[in-house]
């Protein structure tokens, strides 16, 4: 439901709203054979080349072993590696598969398609004053 302009619904709702609609938008664009969460990793590793799954929790802001977890199943799919870390053999690094370059491709499509219908309400000095609001935010 649209919200009323002169309604003084808590900032925090708006924000949940926003983030059910982006969850939902997702969800239902699927065909991807990966999950929202799965699709986060995915991204963040493709980012970063080679990152060890610390690095990726915390860039993610989760739990390493919700990270674990993740990887596992993308590794299955064989959308993921592990390698051995050349220089500390005790830790492993992330990579994404030559095969799934394709999906990194269609998931970085969906994610401008829903954003720009997110943003579509507003012209480009409202996306850039966003922007700037939500950096800000979670800096």
């Amino acid at each position: 439901a649209m919200t009323d302009k002169n309604d003084k619904t808590p900032y925090i709702f708006l924000i949940a709203d926003v983030h059910r609609q982006i969850a939902t938008s997702f969800a239902g664009a699927g065909d991807l054979d990966v999950t929202r969460m799965q699709a986060k990793v995915l991204l963040s590793i493709w980012r970063n080349e080679g990152p060890t799954q610390k690095q990726v929790a915390t860039r993610l802001d989760m739990q390493c072993i919700s990270i674990s977890r993740l990887v596992d199943d993308l590794e299955v799919k064989g959308m993921v590696v592990r390698k051995p870390d050349p220089d500390d053999r005790r830790k492993n690094r992330l990579y994404i598969t030559e095969e799934t370059k394709p999906l990194i491709a269609s998931i970085r499509a969906q994610l401008d398609d829903i954003t720009e219908s997110l943003l579509a309400p507003l012209n480009p000095d409202e996306r850039e004053m966003l922007r700037t609001l939500l950096v800000k935010i979670i800096a």
